[in-house]
C-alpha cells in the first residue's frame, strides 16, 4: 500500500515523512514508530494541511499493524482535514488510503467510491508525482473488481494502469500491471492471453534489469497457467528458477509461495512423495514467518498426499494439526477483537480520568455512565465469551466425531492395504521365479551385472534368458530379452507375465531362435491375446525390448530391437545398436517384420542392454531427468571396472541423481563383458 509522493514545500517534507510510516512498519515497527512521532511533532501547529499528514501517517502505521478498524477511523479524520485544507492532494492520498483500509475489511462499495474520489482529486492536480499516483489507484480498482467477480471490468482498469506505467517507463509497474492482466484474462477462461500477459511481464523485467526478486511473482504466475495446461516441463522450468531466486536472496515468504506450488505440480502428476517433499520444505518456513494461513493450508494438503500414498497414520496426524490449526486461527482472531474491545474499554478509563478534574457533580455523573459502558462491555464480552465457549464445545463433539469416523475407516483400510499389499508381494515372488534366473546367466555369461529397481513392488520392466538350443547346450548361444512393458506397477506386471508366456512358447514350441522372427511370432499372439475376436475395444499395450541371441563361442552378437536401443563400449568408444521404430504390440507398423542385424564382437566389449527407466529419473539441482547422453556418458566412464563395481556405481548415480524425489519409472540395465 504505497504511492509515490509529489506534493510543495514545506507540505512534501510530511508528506514523505507518512510514506515512511506505511514502507517501515511492517519491516520495522520501532523505526515506524519513530518516523511517526517525528511527522507529529512536525505537524503541531495550526497547519490543516501538515494536520492532514499526521493523521494519514498515524492511519498508515494501524493499517501496517493490521489494525484496520483504527486506521479506518483516524484516516477518516485525516480526509475530513485534508477537505477543510483544500489540498487536493492530501484528499486524492486520504482517499486512496482510506479505501485501502475499507477493502482490507471487505467493505468494497465504500472503498471503491473513495478511489473514484481520489481519482477526481487527482484531475486537479497539475505537478510531478500524479501519474504515479493514478497508476495505484488504477491497480487498487482493478483488484477491488476481482475481489467482486467483476472481471472486465477488472481487465479495463488493468490496461489504464499499463498505460500510465508505459508513460512512467517503470519496469517493477509495468510488471505489476502484467501480472494483473494475466489474472483477469485467467479469471475470464483465456489462459492462452493470460499467460501471454505472464510471459511479456517476465520479459519486460528482464530487459529492463529488473530485481531479480521481482520475477518470483511472475514466474509463480507462469507456472500456474502451464500446470493448468497439463504442461508440466514447463511449469516446472519457471517453479524452479523461482525457486533458486527465493533461496538464493533468503526470500522466505517467496518460498513459502513457490514450495506449495511445486508441491502441486508433482500432486497432478501423481508423484505424492514428491509433493509431500515439497509441502514439508514450506511448512517449517511459513511457522517461523508467522504466515499461519499457509500453514493452515500445507497440513491439509500433506493429509491428502499421505492418503494416496496410503500412509494412513501421516495422513490422519495432519488431517487432526490441520483442524487444531484452523482452530486457533479462529481463536486468535476473536481473541484480537477481544484486545480491541478492552482497548476501548482503557480509552474510556483514560477520558474519566481527565474528567474527574471538573466538578463534582460532573465526577459523580461520569462515574455513573462509565460504570454503565463498564458493566455494558463486561456484559458483550461475556456473551462472546460464552458463545465462543459453545461455538468450542459443538467443533469438540464433531471434531470427537470424526476422529472417532476416522479411526474406524482407518483399521478398514488398513485391513484392505495388508489384503491387498500381500497380494501384491505374492504376485513379486511369482513374477522372480520367470526371470532370467542368476545360475544361467552366470553359466552362459560368466562376467555380467543386472541393476533391477522396480518402482512398486512388482515391475512392468524384465529380463528372460533362454540358452539355443533346447536339447543341445553346446554351442553356447544364448537368447537374452530386455524389456519395457506397457505400465508399471500391477497392470505392467501382468503385461510382464503375458509376454514371457508368448516368448516361452515362441522359442520352446514354434522353435523360433532368429531374433527377428522371435519379435514377429510375440507381437502377432500379444496381439491377438489382447484383442480377441468381438472385442468393443482396441488394445494397444505392448513391450519396448532389446531381443539378444548371444554366441561368445562365434564372437558374434545376433539382435532385433523395438523401439529401445542398446550400447556395446569397444575401447572406450561408444556404439549405438539401433533399434526399429515400432513396438512389440498394436501399431501403425504392425505389419512391417523385425530387421535382424549382427554384430562382431571383439574380446574386452561390454554390452549394455536397458529400458527407458534410468534416463527418464528426474532429479539433480533443477529436478530434470537424466537423460541419455549423460548415461552414456557414465557408461563410457565406467566400462573397465569390474562389473559388480559398475552395478554399484550406475545405483549410486542414480540415487544420488534423485536425492528426495520420487522414482519415476522401472529400472533396468544388464551390463555383459565378452
Amino acid at each position: 500500500m504505497t504511492m509515490i509522493a509529489g506534493a510543495k514545500a514545506p507540505e512534501k517534507k510530511a508528506t514523505l515523512m507518512a510514506k515512511l510510516v506505511g514502507e517501515t512498519v511492517r519491516k520495522d515497527s520501532a523505526l515506524s514508530r519513530k518516523h511517526l512521532q517525528q511527522l507529529q511533532d512536525f505537524a503541531k501547529g495550526g497547519n490543516k494541511i501538515l494536520q492532514a499528514c499526521a493523521k494519514k501517517g498515524e492511519g498508515l502505521w494501524y493499517h501496517g499493524t493490521n489494525q484496520f478498524e483504527k486506521a479506518e477511523r483516524v484516516l477518516s479524520e485525516a480526509l475530513q482535514t485534508a477537505k477543510e485544507s483544500g489540498s487536493n492532494w492530501e484528499i486524492m492520498e486520504c482517499s486512496y488510503y482510506l479505501g485501502e483500509s475499507e477493502t482490507a475489511m471487505g467493505k468494497y462499495e465504500l472503498a471503491l467510491q473513495l478511489y473514484f474520489n481520489a481519482l477526481d482529486a487527482s484531475d486537479k492536480l497539475k505537478y510531478d508525482g500524479e501519474t504515479t499516483n493514478v497508476s495505484a489507484i488504477y491497480k487498487s480498482i482493478n483488484k477491488l473488481y476481482q475481489y467482486t467477480g467483476q472481471y472486465d471490468r477488472a481487465l479495463e482498469y488493468a490496461y489504464k494502469s499499463l498505460k500510465v506505467d508505459l508513460a512512467l517507463g517503470d519496469s517493477v509497474l509495468i510488471g505489476k500491471s502484467l501480472n494483473n492482466l494475466c489474472a483477469a484474462w485467467a479469471y475470464l477462461g483465456r489462459a492462452d492471453s493470460a499467460l501471454k500477459y505472464a510471459l511479456m511481464a517476465i520479459h519486460i523485467k528482464k530487459r529492463m534489469g529488473a530485481n531479480p526478486a521481482s520475477l518470483v511473482s511472475s514466474y509463480i504466475n507462469v507456472s500456474n497457467l502451464y500446470i493448468g495446461q497439463e504442461n508440466y516441463d514447463s511449469a516446472f522450468h519457471y517453479l524452479y528458477a523461482a525457486k533458486s531466486i527465493a533461496e538464493r536472496e533468503h526470500d522466505e515468504r517467496g518460498a513459502c509461495k513457490i514450495y506449495p506450488s511445486i508441491a502441486i505440480a508433482w500432486y497432478k502428476l501423481e508423484k505424492y512423495d514428491s509433493a509431500i517433499y515439497y509441502y514439508n520444505l514450506s511448512q517449517p518456513i511459513a511457522l517461523k514467518v508467522g504466515l499461519y494461513e499457509a500453514a493452515v493450508e500445507n497440513y491439509y494438503e500433506l493429509s491428502r498426499c499421505y492418503f494416496q500414498i496410503g500412509d494412513y497414520k501421516n495422513a490422519y496426524e495432519n488431517n487432526m494439526k490441520f483442524a487444531v490449526m484452523k482452530d486457533s486461527l479462529l481463536k486468535a482472531d476473536n481473541l484480537r477483537h477481544m484486545n480491541e474491545m478492552e482497548t476501548k474499554f482503557e480509552t474510556v478509563k483514560k477520558d474519566k480520568e481527565l474528567l474527574e478534574k471538573d466538578t463534582e457533580i460532573s465526577r459523580k455523573n461520569s462515574q455513573r455512565n462509565y460504570f454503565i459502558i463498564g458493566l455494558l462491555v463486561f456484559v458483550l464480552l461475556a456473551g462472546f465469551l460464552y458463545r465462543n465457549y459453545r461455538q468450542q464445545q459443538k467443533a469438540n463433539t464433531i471434531i470427537a466425531a470424526q476422529k472417532e469416523e476416522v479411526e474406524r475407516q482407518k483399521e478398514l483400510v488398513d485391513e484392505k492395504n495388508r489384503e491387498v499389499s500381500d497380494s501384491i508381494h505374492y504376485a513379486k515372488r511369482i513374477q522372480g521365479a520367470l526371470l532370467a534366473g542368476e545360475h544361467l546367466l552366470k553359466k552362459h555369461l560368466p562376467e555380467h551385472f543386472v541393476l533391477y529397481k522396480p518402482k512398486d513392488i512388482v515391475s512392468g520392466d524384465f529380463y528372460w534368458a533362454h540358452p539355443l538350443p533346447e536339447e543341445n547346450d553346446t554351442s553356447g548361444k544364448l537368447v537374452l530379452v530386455t524389456a519395457d512393458c506397457t505400465g508399471h506397477g500391477v497392470p505392467g506386471a501382468f503385461m510382464s507375465l503375458l509376454n514371457i508366456s508368448k516368448l516361452n512358447e515362441t522359442i520352446n514350441e514354434k522353435k523360433l531362435s532368429s531374433p527377428d522372427l522371435v519379435l514377429n511370432n510375440v507381437r502377432a499372439e500379444i496381439i491377438r491375446a489382447l484383442n480377441p475376436e468381438g472385442s468393443t475395444e482396441q488394445s494397444n499395450d505392448g513391450m519396448d525390448c532389446v531381443c539378444l541371441v548371444i554366441d561368445l563361442t562365434a564372437m558374434k552378437l545376433d539382435y532385433a530391437a523395438a523401439h529401445n536401443p542398446f550400447y556395446i563400449v569397444r575401447n572406450g568408444e561408444l556404439i549405438v545398436c539401433k533399434a526399429d521404430k515400432m513396438a512389440v504390440g498394436r501399431s501403425p507398423r504392425e505389419h512391417e517384420p523385425f530387421t535382424r542385424n549382427t554384430q562382431e564382437l571383439m574380446k574386452g566389449d561390454v554390452i549394455y542392454t536397458l529400458t527407458d527407466g534410468y534416463a527418464d529419473q528426474f532429479g539433480g539441482e533443477k529436478g530434470k531427468k537424466f537423460k541419455y547422453k549423460q548415461l552414456e556418458d557414465l557408461l563410457i566412464s565406467i566400462h573397465k571396472k569390474p562389473m559388480a563395481e559398475q552395478r554399484t556405481t550406475l545405483e549410486t548415480s542414480i540415487d544420488n541423481w534423485r536425492g528426495k524425489l520420487e522414482q519415476v519409472d522401472d529400472i533396468l540395465i544388464i551390463g555383459i563383458r565378452v
